[in-house]
């Protein structure tokens, strides 16, 4: 019987893989399918200081309880951050404003500095038009300017991420190159823009279905950045001789190498985040029964937070091959759930093309045949999270109006959302099943604001994780939209590298996003920054299916069967 290959990685990583079945038989090369699994263990982490550059759009559209959300998930954020961390704050409207520091001008958040800072946020007033792109880029420039001031001003009124996307890669291909994370709220939210400025960013874009869930949201990615484990991680999938890579599902940046192998870029991994990838190999027949063959090797290689050093660590992947075919009669549940998930994330982003050629009974079609494949499985948390999601975007494409109104933007961001394995769909209602522990508490804690004896209750439940780890970051508040960036500053001399990515060709709008900056600068200023701190805390459907778009996917469980049957 074939165990879960299973390998503990330094302090920090765990890896593992699971094949579907048991055993295969030895003399019949065939398609084996494997999920290989990276997870950040759960752990008192030794947290980096961090930068954040907040950036909020005050413009009209920010009127009423938006913009007092938007407040009060900042203000919150300054009081989690601790005295070695620094802060900046930007608002705009069709103007933008230094609200707290400046380019260059980052402060430490001794006790006094968030008296102050939290005095500076609570002044903004709404009013005026709104110039995103200004925003954005006094952001990254007030990052930035901490390392080599600048008298270039950063270009404004650009309202197309088109234009908006080659300055942003140009300024992130600075030694400091902060992180852009987006929030963004509201049925005219430009969801598209909000995306691909966080893509550019290498971040991520996290949508609130109302603006009751702003702090929340907020917080609850202040956890993730609170409990960074791992960065710039990358795996290598290497094939054995004999073996090949016939398919490896994912959304992350993969790049074929030699002899068949395949890197794969994910980046940061946040303490008890797991990431899951789903590989269909073509292995050899063998000549002796009764073995256990290794198939693949796996080599990760990542900045270890916890140590402050690089690591390059390897595990093998191995099956039993026997005589018999008994192995072959159950498939495993965790494969099982990531074929759905990999389904389910691809039929939601074929559904959203054929409703946009207006085939939209095509398009229910092919969630109703994901959503029933799910049901007909095996239960878990995230198969009803899986179901729940592909039933409400099914409600969204019951019109041509309601899918533009609702169904498109829906598709894209539950897409993303299972695609990535990272929670980016807050609701009132809707638990995600890809948030962390540290984010849970946070976004808890976010609800006991202003109560001193709730958030007592959280800490003393959660005593060991509460208050580790943020990165540096920056954010920005917009109309149906909200933005964040924060990557923890290193230490030991290491330079982060930001994976090169795509530019996205997507036209934006400018009432529809906002952004947020952080950044991890580099080991060896942390001790010059420590002494300068202490100086500032002195003094202060079946036709969609057979689509050229579909092949190539996983589309049922019984094909595989049928094919290591044979």
């Amino acid at each position: 019987m074939t165990k879960e290959s299973e390998r503990p990685v330094m302090a920090t990583l765990h890896c593992t893989s699971q094949f579907e079945y048991s055993s295969y038989v030895f003399d019949t090369s065939q398609k084996v399918l494997c999920v290989t699994s990276v997870r950040a263990q759960a752990q008192d982490l030794t947290r980096m200081p961090i930068d954040v550059c907040a950036v909020i759009d005050r413009s009209g559209s920010m009127a009423g309880n938006k913009l007092s959300l938007v407040k009060e998930a900042t203000q919150f954020m300054v009081q989690q951050m601790s005295s070695v961390d620094r802060l900046s704050v930007v608002s705009f409207d069709d103007k933008v404003q230094d609200v707290y520091g400046g380019s260059g001008d980052m402060n430490f958040m001794t006790s006094g500095n968030k008296k102050i800072a939290a005095a500076a946020i609570s002044r903004l007033v709404s009013g005026g038009g709104t110039n995103l792109s200004a925003g954005l880029f006094r952001g990254i420039d007030h990052h930035q300017q901490l390392a080599a001031p600048s008298n270039e001003g950063e270009p404004a009124g650009l309202t197309d991420v088109r234009q908006i996307a080659p300055i942003m890669s140009a300024m992130l291909q600075h030694a400091i190159s902060p992180k852009i994370y987006t929030f963004g709220f509201g049925a005219d939210l430009d969801d598209a823009m909000l995306n691909a400025i966080s893509e550019e960013g290498n971040g991520q874009s996290i949508y609130m279905e109302d603006a009751e869930s702003i702090p929340s949201s907020f917080a609850s990615a202040l956890g993730g950045l609170m409990s960074m484990a791992a960065q710039n991680l990358e795996l290598h999938f290497v094939p054995k001789e004999g073996v090949a890579i016939h398919r490896l599902e994912t959304s992350f940046q993969k790049t074929p190498q030699s002899a068949g192998s395949i890197k794969v870029a994910i980046g940061d991994l946040v303490s008890d985040e797991q990431k899951d990838f789903l590989l269909e190999l073509d292995i050899p027949g063998l000549y002796v029964a009764d073995v256990t063959e290794p198939v693949m090797l796996v080599q990760a290689r990542y900045l270890d937070i916890s140590h402050r050093c690089m690591r390059d660590v390897s595990f093998e992947a191995t099956v039993a091959r026997t005589a018999d075919t008994a192995g072959l009669r159950q498939s495993h549940p965790l494969v099982l759930e990531h074929v759905q998930r990999i389904e389910a994330s691809n039929a939601l982003q074929i559904a959203s093309m054929l409703a946009d050629q207006g085939n939209l009974a095509s398009a229910q079609a092919v969630l109703h045949q994901s959503f029933d494949g799910i049901n007909s499985g095996p239960v878990s948390a995230r198969s009803r999270r899986l179901a729940a999601d592909l039933s409400s975007t099914m409600e969204a494409f019951e019109d041509q109006q309601t899918y533009e109104r609702q169904g498109r933007s829906m598709s894209s961001r539950f897409g993303r959302e299972h695609a990535r394995q990272q929670a980016s769909v807050m609701t009132g209602g809707r638990e995600s099943a890809y948030a962390t522990g540290a984010q849970i508490r946070m976004s808890r804690m976010s609800r006991c604001h202003g109560d001193d004896n709730a958030a007592a209750a959280v800490v003393q439940h959660h005593p060991s994780q509460v208050w580790q780890a943020p990165q540096p970051a920056a954010a920005t508040m917009q109309y149906d939209s909200f933005l964040e960036v924060a990557v923890p500053r290193q230490t030991g001399g290491l330079q982060g590298r930001r994976p090169k990515r795509q530019q996205r060709q997507v036209a934006g709008s400018p009432n529809s996003s906002a952004a947020t900056l952080a950044y991890a600068p580099d080991a060896g200023r942390v001790s010059s920054r420590k002494r300068a701190h202490e100086q500032a805390a002195n003094t202060s459907s079946s036709e969609a299916r057979s689509s050229p778009a579909t092949k190539g996917v996983y589309n049922t469980r019984a094909k595989y069967r049928r094919e290591n049957d044979r």
